[in-house]
């Protein structure tokens, strides 16, 4: 079936003041004749489909017109013709044409250059089509909370990221076409080693830091910084409900705006810093930490609430778990019997 053209590529061609000048218009004679250009057929294609512009004063034969497509604050994309008449030219609408397209013929909340340039960073020959296919397309609206690349971010939050970071055409930065945009990230540095999660020294899309707040893309979207990751890793571990409590931004270095960048702030004020928290696993740290609860690890820290529920309560009064190896005082691990007289809390709350 014919494809319909994203709209993008429609407006390039009849709404953008686009240029149509043959080189020829540029040769030197005596007499100069400039092209007319009486139409443009079909106003809907797709990347690699040809277009044809009826008129007169074109150059027959192949590759000896141009094309110039302009749209106003973007630079000028030149096309050689194919094989043309004097009163026909036909060009074949290049991929590099997708970087002037702004649209969102689907309605998805993503331009259709960014779909259509991950998709060929994920398959080469793909194309848009009005239908799904397993890679993001710009003419499928129910794509945007999937991850083609399976690197851990959505395609809106690669395309997020990419906003944020570049804007740019071609990819180079957070493509949901391949875990590793723009080459290999080696984890060299201490900062770079500190966002490694999986220790394998190189940061893939979902391990960098677009906002350079020191926690990874990944731990900030769907990982351990947020509060439905916690709830889904420890479905036995009642929530906090004393307070509220901000989650991280991807995008935004200082989401609570004090001055102090995301990695290192502690946003449940329980003298553990977001990074250890949320970038580092209870196994690593050694702690049964829990970002959105400030009694974890420590409950005399200085937010911890001195009540809690009779039932139902929150960690470290939670009936399924007690404090484990390694967690801090005043809890004792194994739990003692209480034949053996000894108790496992020395009888203080909070601080």
């Amino acid at each position: 079936m014919r494809l319909p053209v994203p709209r993008l590529l429609l407006l390039a061609c009849a709404l953008l003041s686009v240029l149509l000048l043959p080189a020829s218009a540029m040769a030197k004679s005596t007499k100069r004749t400039y092209p007319v250009i009486k139409k443009v057929t079909p106003l809907k294609i797709a990347v690699g489909d040809k277009l044809t512009i009826k008129g007169t004063g074109f150059k027959a034969g192949k590759g000896v017109n141009s094309v110039v497509f302009k749209r106003d604050g973007k630079p000028a994309v030149f096309v050689k013709s194919g094989l043309s008449t004097k009163k026909k030219l036909y060009v074949t609408v290049p991929d590099k044409l997708t970087a002037f397209l702004g649209s969102d013929s689907d309605g998805d909340g993503m331009t259709d250059g960014y779909e259509f340039y991950s998709a060929k960073d994920l398959n080469g020959s793909a194309l848009p089509y009005p239908g799904r296919r397993p890679w993001p397309n710009p003419l499928d609206s129910s794509d945007r909370n999937y991850d083609f690349d399976g690197d851990g971010l959505l395609l809106y939050q690669e395309y997020q990221l990419w906003k944020f970071a570049s804007g740019a055409f071609p990819l180079s930065v957070y493509s949901d076409g391949t875990q590793n945009t723009g080459g290999i990230v080696p984890a060299a540095t201490p900062a770079q080693q500190a966002l490694d999660l999986d220790g394998d020294a190189k940061l893939t899309d979902d391990e960098r830091d677009a906002d350079g707040d020191g926690l990874s893309n990944v731990v900030e979207y769907n990982f351990r910084g947020r509060i439905e990751w916690w709830k889904g890793a420890y479905p036995l571990e009642p929530l906090y409900t004393a307070a509220l409590f901000y989650e991280p931004e991807a995008t935004v270095a200082d989401t609570d705006g004090d001055g102090v960048l995301d990695g290192a702030d502690d946003q449940d004020h329980d003298g553990y810093d977001n990074f250890t928290e949320m970038e580092r696993s209870r196994l690593q740290v050694g702690l049964r930490v829990q970002p959105y609860n400030p009694c974890l690890p420590n409950p005399h820290s200085a937010t911890c609430s001195r009540y809690h529920p009779f039932v139902g309560s929150w960690p470290p009064w939670d009936d399924t778990h007690s404090q484990s190896i390694g967690d801090e005082i005043p809890f004792i691990w194994p739990r003692p019997s209480s034949a053996s007289g000894l108790s496992p809390w020395d009888g203080y709350g909070g601080s």
